[in-house]
């Protein structure tokens, strides 16, 4: 109960000095700053010494209740809080509640998502894939979340509490890639951004993750100027590519054919399955899940021979049949597809072939090579899992008709892009390469 309440301006040597009741509480108000209290409370058991505790008083904008909040107890020795850091933290609140937020949120908010990395962690589980997990995820880009999350904010961001990110700690991550790699830095900017705006007002399991007047830091950071890359390889330096391959491993080398000899995109690859092959009557071909193709739709490819000996190579099977009887799941489980390990695989490979290229221009290249040997748009279009609409004037290419009537016209796009492939790697051999045809590739 409290017993007296007076009105005067605080000092600290009155606040030293203030005189213990012998029961009960007493509450004082400073006349200098609006809205702090200090409570006095008698001596116990507990509190030998009394105690003496700072309070912030307010109204909230909007709301008739009067509200309080405990701000600490009064020391002088640095284990509590001081008369000028308790005036200091009364006007912030006063100055919150006057805009109509509640200053107590603001308190949750900094002892409930602690860190980047914690508040990153919980985007990803709780917005990128949501309550149906890997196998239902919210979002179909959740990978592509998670990486620019692990691999480029986290590492940088990851202990720094995520009310005290600014705007220049996002700048300092984006700027590494602005130059050579502009959609990059966009990506991840983008990301950092969305990992805000989520948070800010949100409440999971009843506590709020940042306050609904958090300055989202990644907000008002230039953007970096996007130039489509058109980049595609010349004859010798595909062959040079490929020669660089074969120093590196079993798993890698087999990765890097494949995107050149299917046109498939890096995570594509990196999450071929056994059980995503069929060895048809017309022929092997390797579906790419709906879950997996960047267009969300599933995609039907046909293998080339050569695509199916760096599959066997690289598994040690002696048949498609048996990769798929045997190797259900992914083939290349334990390699990093996406990390900082590519970043180093790809300054080996130019540094060995002695191409300036990025893994997507080996895509470009194949598209390329399949158009210059005949290989229609619309066949192009569906071997890249490019939505085709209307290719001057032809009408929709239907489901059916891409699946049955089309098929063949792929597998034969797709053959004669492994057969030049081969006539490149032959005609700019170096000396001491052996190159049956088989293992050309």
């Amino acid at each position: 109960m409290v017993e007296e309440k007076r009105r005067l301006t605080f000092t600290d040597t009155w606040v030293r000095a203030v005189t213990l009741p012998a029961n009960g509480r007493a509450e004082y108000y400073d006349e200098k700053t609006r809205g702090l209290a200090l409570r006095v409370s008698p001596k116990g058991d507990k509190y030998p010494r009394g105690l003496k505790t700072w309070y912030a008083i307010y109204r909230v904008k909007g709301r008739s209740a009067v509200q309080r909040m405990k701000l600490g107890r009064y020391s002088t020795d640095g284990s509590g809080m001081s008369l000028a850091d308790a005036r200091e933290a009364t006007v912030e609140a006063v100055r919150s509640a006057s805009k109509g937020l509640d200053p107590v949120d603001q308190v949750k908010a900094e002892r409930a998502a602690d860190t980047f990395g914690e508040l990153a962690d919980l985007y990803i589980q709780r917005h990128a894939l949501g309550e149906g997990g890997e196998a239902k995820p919210r979002k179909r880009t959740w990978k592509q979340d998670r990486r620019y999350v692990d691999v480029y904010l986290k590492p940088r961001l990851k202990n720094i509490r995520a009310l005290s990110v600014t705007q220049d700690d996002i700048t300092a991550v984006i700027e590494k890639y602005r130059a050579n790699a502009p959609i990059m830095a966009n990506r991840i900017h983008d990301c950092a951004r969305r990992i805000y705006s989520w948070a800010t007002g949100r409440k999971i399991d009843g506590r709020l993750l940042l306050p609904a007047n958090t300055i989202n830091p990644a907000k008002g950071i230039e953007r970096s100027e996007e130039k489509q890359r058109d980049r595609v390889l010349t004859e010798p330096e595909i062959a040079a590519v490929l020669h660089g391959l074969e120093a590196e491993t079993p798993a890698r080398r087999a990765m890097f054919k494949l995107r050149l000899l299917t046109a498939a995109r890096g995570q594509e690859v990196g999450a071929l399955r056994g059980k995503d092959l069929a060895d048809e009557l017309h022929g092997p071909v390797w579906t790419i899940p709906a879950e997996i193709a960047k267009m969300g739709k599933a995609v039907r490819l046909p293998l080339s021979k050569q695509a199916v000996d760096v599959l066997l190579d690289y598994t040690g099977k002696a048949t498609l049949a048996e990769i798929i009887r045997d190797m259900p799941d992914r083939l290349f489980a334990k390699v990093e597809t996406y990390s900082m390990t590519i970043a180093k695989i790809m300054r080996r490979l130019r540094e060995a072939s002695g191409v300036a290229f990025v893994p997507h221009d080996l895509r470009r290249s194949a598209a390329s090579i399949m158009a210059d040997l005949g290989a229609s748009r619309v066949v192009v279009a569906m071997l890249l899992g490019h939505k085709t609409g209307r290719q001057h004037g032809g009408g929709l290419v239907t489901a059916i008709y891409d699946r049955a009537e089309r098929l063949d016209e792929r597998r034969e796009a797709i053959q004669k892009l492994a057969d030049h492939i081969d006539a490149i790697r032959k005609k700019h051999a170096k000396p001491g390469d052996v190159l049956p045809m088989k293992a050309a590739l």
